[in-house]
């Protein structure tokens, strides 16, 4: 069986990446991201040669889960489809987060890393110019996706248009960091294994010391929140998830 995690990125996917690597039946591939599926220079998608990808795991036995964790995949537009077409028994799980807290944490990494140079509150108001400015599937819709990423109930639908409900596990990346071992037997169960004996508690990717020069104040939640809204009620009936301890949902 191949078990992607794909999303949703600052939602936990690295800890649930290295929490499931743990497990005696997962193989993990060799790095945590391969970025095949998201892959538009080195990938020829009309003849596609996955010889590289499936390098990528070491040998195991039979009836072993083999394991990667691109959190791009859930937004990137044709990933899914290339997914499909590569394995339609495939099994995903995402973690989804309050898409607020995510946008701030997104912003926060690309600052980090001197990809972006713009505040928080500009880097939010400068999002549609740039996205709209730059090509499909360009560098940009990596970098500048703050509040697009957050749209999850679109991203979930279009995902669901391709593959089946039973091949997707949604997670709360509350429910993952408050209570891992109830998220881990969800995640087990899903994938038919046998539960973790037992699970220490960890953190995965904490946020670098950097001076940044915002942080997500009362006014600028409540843009988002009001952004959120829509897409946010359908997604909580669409996922089936409680998003109620999440900022972003009133009601």
């Amino acid at each position: 069986m191949n078990l992607i995690i794909s999303g949703v990125q600052k939602g936990g996917s690295s800890a649930l990446f290295a929490y499931l690597r743990r497990h005696p039946q997962i193989i993990a591939s060799q790095v945590k991201e391969l970025h095949h599926f998201d892959d538009e220079e080195t990938v020829d998608w009309s003849n596609p040669d996955h010889t590289r990808y499936r390098a990528r795991w070491p040998a195991g036995p039979a009836g072993t889960v083999r394991m990667e964790a691109t959190p791009i995949y859930v937004f990137w537009p044709p990933s899914q489809a290339r997914m499909r077409a590569f394995d339609p028994n495939l099994r995903q799980i995402i973690v989804f987060r309050d898409p607020i807290e995510r946008a701030f944490s997104h912003w926060c990494m690309e600052y980090a890393r001197g990809w972006e140079t713009l505040c928080f509150e500009e880097a939010l108001e400068q999002e549609a110019t740039r996205l709209a400015e730059a090509p499909p599937l360009s560098r940009a819709w990596r970098v500048c996706t703050y509040q697009s990423r957050g749209y999850y109930a679109a991203q979930l639908r279009r995902l669901l248009a391709i593959f089946p409900p039973a091949s997707l596990l949604c997670l709360s990346s509350t429910e993952l960091r408050q209570a891992p071992a109830v998220a881990l037997r969800r995640a087990t169960d899903f994938l038919a294994l046998d539960p973790f004996p037992d699970v220490a508690p960890l953190v995965a990717n904490p946020r670098k010391d950097v001076a940044y020069p915002s942080v997500l104040t009362p006014a600028v939640t409540d843009h988002l929140r009001g952004k959120f809204h829509a897409d946010l009620t359908d997604f909580t009936a669409l996922s089936g998830l409680d998003t109620r301890d999440w900022r972003t949902f009133r009601g």
